[in-house]
């Protein structure tokens, strides 16, 4: 699941997250900016509500835990979350974004990019070689 996202790209962007004690978490932002994740860590043994609004999600984006694969609601305030449960909050839950990880990474014949929810691909060479 992490290999296929692309705010975990070892270049990407990364700031740590300004939470309650109980909180550890931190934003990532993909290369190209078209991925945001937010991981957010219960690091205490007790449930703990997540107030959204500490986040600054943009409202205009859908969101989803991609571990557990939910959708956030836009009209929703808050999350409980599990002792020393971990979620990883995205504005992109697309199967392409594992697609382009593996394409990146297996071929160098073409490269292919994400860009607002469109799939771009781009040939390097001659495919036709």
């Amino acid at each position: 699941l992490r290999t296929s996202q692309l705010a975990f790209h070892p270049n990407a962007t990364q700031f740590t997250l300004h939470l309650s004690d109980a909180f550890f978490g931190f934003w990532r932002q993909s290369i190209c900016r078209s991925q945001n994740i937010f991981c957010v860590s219960n690091i205490s043994k007790n449930i703990q509500t997540l107030f959204l609004a500490d986040l600054n999600l943009v409202n205009n984006e859908n969101y989803f835990d991609l571990i557990s694969g939910k959708k956030i609601q836009k009209e929703q305030q808050n999350l409980h979350i599990n002792p020393y449960q971990t979620i990883w909050i995205s504005n992109q839950n697309n199967w392409f974004l594992s697609i382009e990880h593996r394409v990146l990474n297996t071929s160098k014949r073409f490269e292919v990019h994400v860009s607002k929810g469109y799939l771009i691909w781009f040939f390097s060479k001659n495919p036709f070689n």
